[in-house]
């Protein structure tokens, strides 16, 4: 996610952050806009300029879970129920940089994260078995 001071012509103050939650349990992430001044702007899912896209083939989502979350040392991702030729997990940060990459062949990884600023990363998660991808994005906070 590219933020900046022009992003659909909002202007949402300094030191912005987002939150994407679906509150109106429309099943669409509405968003959360703050500000370093304490303001927090709220912009429906029913708008047009409100979207995220997550990736959720054959629901990855319900066989992964990823604790302690928060955590302020390690993260462990652990995938239940599903076989896999290689997973892959890539940790970013709300702007969508790269922070943390690794891959492995067990269904536990369990990754280091005490070099991290305390903040929110999305931890994108991707399997693979017989040249079929799937993937889903967990949110996580380091504190």
């Amino acid at each position: 996610i590219l933020i900046n001071t022009t992003t659909n012509n909002f202007n949402e103050g300094g030191q912005s952050t987002i939150c994407f939650e679906d509150i109106n349990n429309d099943d669409k992430p509405d968003l959360f806009v703050g500000n370093a001044s304490g303001g927090l702007s709220f912009f429906s899912s029913n708008s047009p300029l409100v979207t995220i896209r997550e990736v959720n083939q054959n629901n990855l989502a319900q066989y992964l879970s990823v604790y302690p979350n928060p955590s302020s040392s390690i993260l462990t991702f652990q995938i239940d129920n599903l076989s896999f030729e290689n997973a892959h997990i890539t940790i970013t940060d709300v702007l969508g940089k790269e922070i943390l990459r690794l891959s492995g062949q067990s269904n536990v990884q369990t990754i280091s994260i005490e070099s991290l600023n305390k903040g929110v990363y999305f931890a994108k998660v991707t399997v693979t078995s017989k040249s079929q991808s799937t993937t889903t994005t967990k949110k996580i906070i380091k504190n």
